[in-house]
């Protein structure tokens, strides 16, 4: 399983994803767009995630911590 690495502020590669989820960023926000997940926090979009989509939770965690940093509360860089 390829690491994501984040050369688009903080959003893995298109290539580490779809290797790890088998789908790229753009389908991930609007699917994410879709259920009103940037107004949830970053545990409940992972916990979105791997209920609804069966992806391994280090994955959700990364896909959850990008969209975070593009539409929700967490500022670009934030650490947790």
């Amino acid at each position: 399983m390829a690491e994501p690495t984040a050369p688009r502020g903080g959003v893995p590669s298109d290539q580490a994803l779809i290797e790890g989820t088998g789908v790229n960023w753009r389908t991930w926000r609007e699917l994410l767009d879709e259920r009103g997940a940037a107004g949830l926090d970053r545990a409940a979009v992972a916990r979105m995630l791997v209920r609804e989509f069966e992806i391994d939770g280090w994955w959700a965690e990364s896909v959850a911590a990008a969209y975070e940093r593009e539409r929700g509360p967490r500022a670009p860089g934030g650490k947790d």
